[in-house]
């Protein structure tokens, strides 16, 4: 979605793609999914994009293994996935490799980058641990182990409020139970807490519906790990990976001044 559309939700391309995930809309007849759980499939809903996204380069990645297997395609699943998704499929398996198009060899080689650079999170495969705020987090491939967090049970189990609540307590922050993610701005202003525009290790960043990938009906909520020098920040999240798993995200300053008043923090 960086490539594609510098997690624009609103983007367009002159070729006719939509969307943060950047669908044709000819694609997205058949892919389209609908990934908040509202009845419709809409390719402009980052939440909807996202999950499509998802479960299509799943559905490519297992036709590229199928197609090596059988001897048609030959080369690394993940580089032949991503040219499918750039290229088509029947381009990948035109060639029996990633194409030779500068624009496809560009695209993958960027998110691979991507996926080496930005979106890693600081430590090591094995299991280095993230994060300014005691204890840190373990985390080993951009996910992180919740073993030995005492769970919130408020909450329910996997969704990003039941992280939030759950990592404000494993820091000695512990928070009032909220409700719905987008509410919870309000709610904690109410309650006395400070909530602004400016990030500090151990806030939770509130999302509302629609900016940088939250749900379209819920928002989202996520615990600030790191303040970094350049304005990014690291966060750790629950269910943008899928339910109950817990990740970590890099939002740059870019990111997050394009969400404006889209996203608050509760001290």
């Amino acid at each position: 979605m960086d490539q594609e559309s510098n997690w624009n939700p609103k983007a367009g391309s002159s070729a006719g793609a939509q969307g943060i995930a950047q669908f044709m809309p000819s694609t997205w007849a058949s892919a389209g999914k609908d990934g908040d759980g509202d009845g419709k499939a809409d390719i402009w809903n980052p939440q909807d994009a996202s999950w499509s996204q998802g479960n299509y380069m799943c559905g490519l990645a297992s036709q590229v293994e199928t197609a090596k297997k059988s001897g048609k395609l030959t080369g690394d699943t993940l580089e032949l996935t991503l040219a499918a998704y750039n290229a088509g499929l029947g381009s990948v398996l035109r060639y029996g490799m990633v194409p030779p198009f500068e624009e496809t060899i560009n695209y993958v080689r960027r998110i691979k980058e991507l996926a080496a650079t930005k979106y890693t999170a600081t430590g090591t495969a094995e299991g280095g641990t993230v994060g300014s705020r005691e204890p840190k987090l373990t985390v080993s491939g951009g996910i992180v182990s919740t073993a030995g967090i005492t769970p919130d049970t408020r909450y329910p189990w996997g969704q990003c409020t039941w992280w939030a609540a759950t990592r404000r307590a494993d820091i000695g922050k512990p928070i009032p139970g909220w409700g719905n993610a987008a509410t919870w701005a309000g709610s904690a202003a109410s309650a006395g807490y400070t909530v602004d525009g400016s990030p500090s290790a151990g806030s939770v960043i509130v999302f509302q519906p629609g900016v940088l990938g939250a749900s379209a009906g819920y928002g989202h909520v996520a615990m600030v790990e790191e303040v970094r020098g350049d304005g990014s920040i690291l966060i750790s999240e629950s269910n943008a990976l899928g339910l109950g798993v817990v990740s970590t995200r890099e939002i740059s300053a870019s990111q997050l001044a394009a969400a404006g008043n889209g996203v608050r923090y509760i001290h």
